[in-house]
């Protein structure tokens, strides 16, 4: 069972909506407390300017007595049915001198000791109203007053209320709107940012054992990730030398091997015992056979076509069917090719189009059955296909079909080597072309290649 990997995409986004929606947090708190010292101040601000103002209206006779002579929008705003504002004056003794409303003792205790200004509040139960208000000190002439104003906290509500609406109306509806946007914006910018790395990864993707020249490309990559990618570079460096070795190895041991082999062939001739003799020229067939196609495979993985290297397939398959047929009249079966269409040239290697159809052509050969054809088909596609009338192929035997060495029964050494469909697959994909396989309808199988269309 495999673990998904983690999205780092994925990982930022969620660690940075966390840190959105925490400032969002923090900023509504800081907007509160905000809210809540603006409030207390224009709260505060409102009882000192109340007071000043009747304070201001506050005179003395000529015989030194006290007099508060307020105006008639102020007095009616004091009024007792009004029951909103409140103010009291007081000597420092707490009696009381003058009042908003019919009462005999000031709005709230008051230390005549404590010359700084003093809140209070208290409840009306008769009224069911809360009160807010301060105690403050002021002189005139050579006389101390204290003058208390109050206040129903409802008009601080309505207030502060008005305030919230004005700010949510105005302003506060962009925030979660900003938020979103700047999720969305990081995510995008995201994405861009992690495009190379897509490149990289698809670049990647196209490396194997055949193209180990591939670089994953450093252009534009983050320099978080530069360095790994050119770790990378330095193993796939190490990795291409490292299979330059084994091809040569393999291609140097084929070339070595083939000298022995017609001379042990030639000897075989002498060998008086003809019986013996057959049987030996058959087992340095096969393994000649086997040097020849580790040879064509070693040629294959450096191979380069140009671009003007033109081939007829309807050509190069005539030639495939004069030197296989001999063969396969000796076994008795036959081949046949279907000239009905005649399939545009291809753009390719002549010799390797040329081994392609005679490795398909003799794998056919080996598993159809005596008195049976193999028939070569030709399409302007351009294709071909090659029709055998054999067992067919298993369904699990499908997917490893043109693995290298691989062979569905690997007691019978006469069947081949395994490298037969191997250098075919490298060839059709050498060619830009494909390769399917499928079992006839009427027994057999076949082998469909098709190739890409006018190139040059």
């Amino acid at each position: 069972m495999t673990t998904k990997s983690p999205s780092l995409v994925r990982n930022v986004l969620l660690s940075q909506a966390a840190l959105v929606i925490l400032f969002f947090a923090m900023a509504v708190g800081a907007l509160y407390n905000e809210y809540k010292s603006v409030g207390d101040n224009l709260r505060e601000g409102t009882l000192r300017t109340q007071a000043d103002e009747i304070f201001r209206h506050l005179k003395t006779d000529q015989n030194n007595l006290l007099t508060l002579d307020l105006p008639y929008g102020l007095s009616q705003a004091y009024r007792e049915a009004n029951g909103i504002y409140l103010f009291t004056v007081s000597d420092p003794n707490g009696t009381l001198l003058f009042s908003s409303n019919k009462r005999d003792f000031p709005l709230y205790p008051f230390d005549p000791n404590h010359k700084k200004s003093q809140y209070f509040q208290f409840e009306d139960i008769q009224k069911e109203l809360t009160y807010f208000g301060a105690s403050y000190q002021f002189d005139i002439g050579t006389r101390s007053i204290w003058l208390q104003v109050a206040q129903d906290e409802s008009h601080y509500d309505i207030l502060a209320d008005t305030l919230a609406d004005e700010f949510f109306e105005n302003i506060g509806w962009i925030l979660p709107f900003f938020f979103i946007g700047l999720l969305v914006s990081s995510t995008l910018i995201l994405r861009l940012s992690m495009r190379s790395l897509n490149n990289v990864s698809k670049k990647a993707q196209e490396i194997g054992p055949s193209n180990t020249e591939i670089r994953l490309p450093e252009k534009n990559v983050p320099s978080e990730v530069l360095p790994l990618v050119q770790a990378v570079n330095n193993a796939l460096e190490r990795l291409e030398r490292g299979f330059e070795l084994q091809r040569r190895f393999t291609a140097d041991a084929a070339h070595e091997l083939r000298t022995p082999l017609a001379v042990l062939n030639a000897r075989i001739e002498s060998v008086e015992d003809q019986k013996l003799a057959k049987l030996l020229q058959k087992d340095t067939k096969v393994m000649t056979r086997l040097v020849a196609q580790l040879l064509k495979a070693a040629q294959l993985d450096s191979l380069t076509i140009s671009a003007d290297d033109q081939v007829d397939l309807m050509e190069a398959s005539k030639d495939v069917i004069s030197l296989l047929t001999p063969l396969a009249v000796k076994q008795g079966k036959m081949l046949e090719i279907d000239e009905n269409a005649t399939p545009e040239p291809i753009s390719g290697n002549y010799d390797a189009i040329y081994h392609m159809i005679r490795n398909l052509l003799e794998n056919a050969l080996t598993y159809t059955p005596k008195g049976s054809t193999v028939t070569l088909s030709l399409d302007k596609g351009p294709s071909l296909s090659i029709r055998d009338h054999g067992p067919g192929i298993a369904s699990g035997d499908k997917e490893n079909l043109f693995k290298r060495f691989w062979r569905a029964d690997r007691s019978d050494t006469q069947k081949g080597s395994g490298l037969g469909l191997s250098i075919v697959a490298k060839t059709v994909k050498l060619h830009g072309a494909s390769i399917d396989v499928d079992n006839h309808p009427e027994g057999g199988a076949i082998f469909t290649v098709k190739f890409a269309k006018n190139i040059k």
